[in-house]
């Protein structure tokens, strides 16, 4: 973090550190991070920093609207006594 923190141009962020230690979460996730950084990139090139600004809201909502459908099924699923969805299929 003070890598980070000192030095612009650093390429490891500490999050990397704490996704990469556990085990199962970075087999689940590796392919989606890779695609939003790639993403990024893009719009960072070909956008610069004003698109990149506008387009985080979009992002964001595309999360938040992924868990506010999953907890959605899960009460239903809980309320008629049926598994209708999991995040995690363990």
């Amino acid at each position: 973090m003070i890598m980070k923190s000192r030095f612009l141009w650093w390429p490891l962020h500490p999050a990397g550190y704490a996704i990469c230690i556990s085990g199962w979460f970075i087999n689940w996730l590796w392919f989606s991070i890779f695609v939003s950084w790639i993403v990024k990139v893009i719009i960072l090139r070909y956008g610069g920093i004003r698109v990149y600004r506008r387009s985080v809201p979009l992002f964001i909502g595309f999360v938040l609207g992924e868990y506010v459908i999953g907890c959605s099924w899960s009460i239903l699923g809980t309320v008629l006594g049926m598994r209708m969805y999991a995040f995690f299929d363990f």
